[in-house]
């Protein structure tokens, strides 16, 4: 399932030492929340709970088994799938309209298929991981 980073809604609160950053999907509820420490920036933050997402959150397929999620960046059009270090990175460098909640997708041979296209999958680093998921936030 490949969610749009720009509907979703990133709210901070303030928690003992440091912060809790909150990502929720409106009229759908929280998606994760990460405790950030006192002096992590704001994009470092956002960074650790997209990677947060990308690591633990799984949601129902239409066949009843779970699977994971992957985020798009409408300003990159690149799609994450999987956390840091293996993150992997698919863009066809199109813009990709994605429903509020989300659109299925299906990964296969180094190509994410989300409706109709095949993505290629790209040969991700740390930077290219950090600009899919946080440059749009930041």
């Amino acid at each position: 399932m490949v969610f749009d980073m720009a509907q979703l809604a990133i709210s901070r609160h303030p928690a003992p030492a440091g912060e809790l950053l909150r990502v929720d999907l409106p009229h759908a509820g929280t998606l994760t929340e990460v405790r950030i420490e006192e002096g992590v920036s704001r994009r470092e933050g956002l960074f650790r709970a997209m990677d947060d997402m990308l690591a633990n959150l799984e949601m129902p397929s239409a066949d009843g088994s779970w699977c994971s999620v992957g985020l798009y960046n409408p300003l990159t059009h690149q799609i994450a799938f999987r956390a840091v270090p293996e993150t992997e990175v698919y863009t066809d460098g199109s813009l990709l309209e994605i429903p509020l909640y989300g659109m299925p997708a299906r990964l296969g041979d180094d190509v994410l298929h989300v409706g109709a296209r095949a993505l290629p999958r790209l040969v991700a680093n740390v930077l290219s991981t950090r600009t899919a998921l946080a440059s749009h936030h930041c």
